[in-house]
């Protein structure tokens, strides 16, 4: 049985998805199997407004479960709120209600049902990835829970992101996206590689059916698959295998830093941003950095 006293659950009521209910429902389920923990509802309003609301829970209460009632977007956020309160002495829990359109990090780790996981507390700690990215002489870190990517994965994911999706609609968006994506060049140390696309990633799953081989969540490394430049055909065959069975990584890691050489979007846990040229990237395993639900 949980010993957490605090629970919090947030949820964007915007969201194109169910978060609200799901969000609504979960805190119903958890009053009438959890009498002693205070549930708390955390609508968000703005972008980034759930990375300072698990920050503010965390700090408030050392011991409590952050709940993400999102996809990988979300819940990124909130993990990255709880590491900043971490760091401060806090020891929060996080979980995701998945509610979003992909849902990678719970599809691939999950156990146990989630509203089964938090009230028998199966509590576990894996690790996170930890990304610093250098521009000029500024340095952001942020902290991924699944995966990171450069090339034909951020590119698709934009053109998802600005559509309302079916079925259809997305494997359209897809195919076209596919055709009209030009490699981009990075370096490695003193190696330039041309790429169609990087995946550094700690679980076995990205954009719903890609799928990689893996190793323990909480092994203190991460896997690194690498698809470097060739003809189109080559590509969608590589994908296809990712789809269809699963990608061996080209080698497992607990550091890698590379440079870009023009602008690119990065697509870290399904949220998106831009690199420019000459920006470096370091990522670092951070072995059993987060503690969740599995």
């Amino acid at each position: 049985m949980t010993t957490t006293k605090h629970i919090a659950i947030i949820y964007n009521p915007n969201s194109t998805g169910d978060s609200e209910g799901k969000a609504k429902r979960l805190k119903t389920y958890l009053a009438e199997n959890l009498a002693e923990s205070s549930v708390t509802l955390m609508p968000t309003k703005h972008a980034g407004h759930a990375e300072e609301l698990a920050f503010t829970h965390a700090k408030q209460h050392k011991k409590s479960l952050i709940i993400s009632a999102s996809g990988d977007g979300g819940y990124h956020e909130v993990v990255n709120g709880a590491m900043r309160a971490a760091a401060d002495g806090a020891q929060p829990v996080c979980a995701v209600l998945p509610a979003g359109n992909a849902n990678d990090h719970r599809s691939d780790i999950a156990e146990l049902p989630l509203r089964k996981s938090i009230v028998e507390g199966n509590v576990k700690t894996i690790d996170l990835l930890e990304i610093e990215i250098r521009s000029g002489r500024k340095t952001t870190k942020r902290y991924g829970h699944s995966y990171l990517g450069l090339g034909l994965t951020p590119t698709v994911a934009i053109e998802l992101n600005r559509h309302s999706l079916s079925a259809l609609r997305e494997a359209w968006i897809v195919v076209r996206s596919f055709y009209k994506f030009r490699p981009f060049k990075i370096k490695v140390g003193d190696e330039l590689l041309i790429l169609d696309s990087l995946i550094i990633s700690n679980i076995g799953r990205m954009a719903k059916v890609l799928s990689f081989e893996r190793s323990d969540l909480d092994d203190g490394k991460f896997e690194v698959i690498i698809f470097p430049h060739g003809h189109k055909l080559l590509l969608l065959a590589k994908l296809i295998r990712a789809a269809l069975s699963t990608l061996k990584p080209d080698h497992r890691a607990t550091e890698y830093t590379f440079e870009v050489l023009a602008k690119t979007p990065i697509q870290i846990d399904g949220e998106i941003t831009e690199l420019n040229a000459g920006d470096s990237v370091t990522v670092r395993s951070r072995p059993k950095a987060l503690s969740t639900l599995l």
